[in-house]
């Protein structure tokens, strides 16, 4: 298969449909038609036969979408660099611009695909997420209890594990040490475009700022 396609798999509950069917419920922007006339082109193709919009699809069966928009139209980036791993952990060095899980219908590049791909013997999860903007360190891990126990101790904020950013702000904050606990929420009315902030009815968050120096 082409590295530069997006491949699903049908899963036991979603099988015995359609292709075309199939494919639009899976990709709700396109319609049944416009899907059967993507499958004639040979824009989606099947693991193992000959694809047609009629075609009952499989349990198991991968289904490569190379279609734009759906499909990647660029070649995969490269996997960040290692800079710490052992029999059950990979830290990365994350890079800004890059995903760490893709959602939604378009397709998007993300560092735990490519990382999957490259490593199929081990059970690739991420431990935690940075924004697509954030640079560093992202922690992944080879097995489930690695991954349930690292995500625990974040959940409980334990001195074993923490979180640290550095940032460039507008303004100069009062003091050297800002403690700040307060709801955030994504749902966020502002003139400019904000992702999350404080408001009411949003999620506890407690974060300590340090001042480290002012530019």
């Amino acid at each position: 298969m082409s590295s530069h396609s997006r491949k699903v798999q049908v899963t036991e509950l979603t099988s015995s449909r359609r292709a075309d069917a199939w494919l639009s419920q899976r990709f709700r922007q396109w319609s049944r038609s416009q899907m059967a006339r993507e499958i004639q082109a040979g824009r989606v193709r099947s693991s193992r036969r000959e694809l047609k919009p009629s075609t009952l699809l499989q349990p198991g069966e991968i289904l490569e979408i190379t279609i734009p928009g759906i499909g990647p139209r660029t070649p995969p980036p490269p996997v960040p660099p290692v800079v710490y791993e052992d029999d059950r952990l990979l830290v990365l060095n994350k890079p800004p611009g890059f995903l760490c899980h893709p959602a939604g219908d378009r397709w998007e590049w993300g560092i735990i695909g490519r990382v999957r791909e490259s490593r199929p013997e081990d059970r690739i999860e991420l431990a935690h997420r940075l924004d697509r903007e954030t640079s560093g360190i992202l922690v992944l891990t080879k097995d489930l209890p690695a991954n349930v126990f690292l995500k625990e101790q974040l959940r409980q904020r334990t001195e074993a594990l923490r979180k640290e950013y550095l940032a460039i702000v507008h303004g100069t904050p009062e003091g050297s040490e800002i403690e700040v606990e307060a709801p955030i929420h994504d749902q966020i009315e502002s003139e400019v475009r904000l992702r999350r902030g404080v408001m009411e009815g949003g999620l506890h968050a407690h974060t300590g700022f340090n001042l480290r120096k002012k530019l």
